[in-house]
Parts: structure tokens; sequence; C-alpha cells
């Protein structure tokens, strides 16, 4: 049974504590707190202070949220944390787990998580499309996708997403987007138009999830055409340019492993695939949605499971 269970928001009265530094990133460092240890911080590196404001203004926003805050598989802010009377990060839920990078090629796969089935994958797929669905539900949408913005846990797949402080959210009329997006992950309209990136909606999200979906199960990607190899999968996305329903082995991708791993799919599976590359990639409508995606990854874990 697959399920997914929000627990009690980590208490914070007493005063912050940091400890040393886990992890470095562009926008900053993440550091332990010794006084609250269900928690870690995010520490932001010196910015320009109409960036710091802007910022500051979100996660504020973020702190309202209280439904997704006591959210056990979202690292959601807790506490705004200052330095010297001005913004400098904020406290948020701690996560343990690995990130998803082990799954982007099956040797990396077969090394650091060698009990893995398709099964678990699965599990990731579900997760991942729950809490999609748990964001939307709150106008909370991905906007920035790569394998390391999730944390799986390795001995189930059960999956989390991090770095939430990237998402677009809305307040109000306001709305606080991303600049930041991988291209590789990214629907066509917003390849086109780079500057909708600010304010997404629910269809680019589902084309970008649908994408890592994809590459979770296949390791690959749909736009990965040899007839087309000297261009980026970028460029086949916004041309379309798919090897979804094609013939023969190896057609259309890069290598054989990634088409027979998508022919092995149930059918169920490739036709959510289908909708969102095919018919999805000119009407987003048509694109899956979270929820279907839900139950289409639940029927196939229950069905691997037996």
């Amino acid at each position: 049974m697959i399920t997914n269970k929000s627990v009690e928001r980590p208490t914070l009265s007493h005063p912050t504590q940091l400890g040393k530094v886990i992890a470095t990133g562009g926008e900053g460092v993440i550091r332990e707190c010794l006084s609250h240890p269900g928690c870690v911080a995010k520490i932001y590196h010196p910015l320009e202070e109409e960036d710091l404001s802007q910022i500051e203004s979100k996660i504020g926003a973020m702190l309202k949220m209280t439904q997704l805050a006591q959210h056990s598989r979202l690292a959601w802010p807790q506490k705004k944390l200052y330095q010297n009377r001005k913004f400098a990060g904020f406290l948020m839920r701690k996560i343990d787990g690995m990130t998803l990078v082990p799954l982007s090629a099956e040797v990396s796969k077969r090394t650091y998580l060698p009990d893995w089935t398709t099964a678990h994958i699965a599990r990731v797929v579900h997760d991942i499309a729950s809490l999609c669905a748990k964001l939307e539900s709150h106008d909370v949408f991905l906007t920035d996708v790569s394998l390391t913005n999730f944390l799986t846990n390795p001995r189930d797949g059960s999956t989390s997403i991090i770095d939430v402080d990237s998402l677009q959210i809305r307040e109000g009329s306001r709305v606080f987007g991303s600049s930041v997006f991988t291209p590789d992950y990214a629907a066509p309209e917003i390849l086109r138009q780079p500057e909708r990136l600010g304010c997404i909606g629910s269809e680019q999200a589902r084309f970008t999830i649908a994408l890592l979906f994809f590459q979770l199960y296949t390791n690959g990607s749909p736009f990965q055409v040899l007839e087309y190899g000297n261009l980026e999968p970028a460029q086949q996305i916004t041309a379309g340019r798919h090897f979804l329903g094609g013939r023969g082995v190896a057609t259309g991708t890069t290598t054989p492993e990634i088409f027979r791993r998508y022919c092995g799919l149930p059918r169920r599976i490739k036709w959510m695939f289908k909708r969102a590359f095919i018919e999805g990639h000119q009407s987003p409508s048509n694109r899956p949605s979270f929820n279907e995606w839900v139950e289409a990854a639940k029927r196939h874990y229950q069905e691997l499971r037996g």
C-alpha cells in the first residue's frame, strides 16, 4: 500500500543555534540546526537588497501555507532567520534520503541501488505526482525540475521534494515565480517564450513532470531522435520530434535500451506519455493531470508487487 502522511509542525519556540555546513548550492548553504534537530537551515549567499527583499516576501507567503508546512514530504519553510537584523534565510523541515541522481542511468542504479526494481520506480513516480497534486491544490507549481530536487528513501522509494523556495507560489494577486529552469525538462511553450516562466500554469508543470517520469522509467528522453541527433533535447522538444509509437528496435532513440524500456511499460503508462508528449505537445490541456499519474503509478506499483 502506498501512503503519504503529514506530521505536526516542529516546535520553534526557543532560540536558533546553527551548526556546520552540510551542503552548498548556487543560492546558499544548508547548515545543521543544533537547537531544532528536526530542521536544517538555508542561509543565502550575499544578495542585492532588492533580491533579498523579494525572497523574504516569498518565504513569508510560504509560511502562511500551514497545510504545506506540516507535510512531512516537503522541506517547507518553518521560520525566517535573521543576521544583524537582516533577513538571511530560513529553517525548513529536515528530510533524509538520497537524490534521484542514481536513477539517471542503469549502471548507477545497479551501483547505488542494487536491490531496486521497477516497483520502486513506480513508487517514486506515485509519490512525486501525489506531492505535485497537493501543491497544485494550493496553486503552487514546480518550475525547475532536476534529479537533485528530490530525496528518496533507498529502502522503499518513498520520495520527498526539497529546494521548495524555487517553487512558484501565489499570494492573492501576486505571483512569486522563478527565473531558473532546466531546458531538457521544459514545456515547448516555455522554450519558445522563456518570459512565461515567471507565471506558469498547471499545464506547463504537467509537461515538465512527465519528462521526469519518462526519465525515471526509461533512463532517457522521448525527445532523443537519431535522425536529428545534432539537436539538443530542448530543441527537439520545441520541434515536437519524438519516437513514441515508433516501430522497430531503437526507432528514433539514442540507445536501444531506452526504446526497449519504453516498450516494456504497461499500456496505460505508455498512453499517459503519448498524451503528454504527442497530444499534449500542441494541446496542453490534454496532458495528464497529477492525479491521473497518481492512479496510474499506484496501479503499476500494485501489479508489480503482486
